[in-house]
């Protein structure tokens, strides 16, 4: 599997299944943040804090590039893809799109249906991605890449 990744000004973030999580910065250091690391799905990052994705949960460590205890922020049974906007993180679980503030929460919201059973909008949808006003869940369709836009 490969690792999945997040970038953004201080370096890049790393989560590798069965090895860990890591911060990478600029300058070439290298810094085991977490050795949890079982089945990353994908990885997300904000001014302060990693989230990362493992089949039945999210995990987060503040982005210190030091080493940490990884915490959980939410759990379900099919996560995948993962955004944190600095306000709100957002992921799929098995075709359902979830949201939770940056802070936590115990109930995650429910945001919208991307694989609704009958009639999919987008089967299979395990990528998500974001831009300042919407969210995208993702997928190929016989091949294609398609994608359908949600608001924030």
């Amino acid at each position: 599997m490969q690792p999945a990744a997040a970038v953004d000004a201080s370096g890049i973030f790393l989560a590798i299944s069965n090895v860990g999580v890591y911060a990478l910065a600029f300058d070439g250091t290298l810094q085991q943040l977490a050795a949890e690391g079982d089945a990353v799905a994908a990885i997300a990052t904000d001014a302060t804090t990693i989230y990362w994705t493992t089949a039945g949960a999210i995990w987060t460590c503040p982005k210190a590039m030091a080493a940490c205890t990884p915490t959980l922020f939410a759990t379900g049974t099919s996560i995948s893809g993962i955004v944190a906007d600095g306000e709100s993180v957002y992921w799929l679980d098995g075709g359902e799109l979830f949201g939770c503030p940056a802070a936590g929460c115990e109930t995650p919201r429910h945001v919208f249906t991307c694989d609704p059973a009958g009639d999919p909008l987008l089967p299979d949808a395990t990528e998500l991605v974001a831009d300042p006003g919407n969210l995208y869940c993702t997928a190929l369709i016989a091949g294609q890449p398609t994608a359908v836009r949600i608001p924030k």
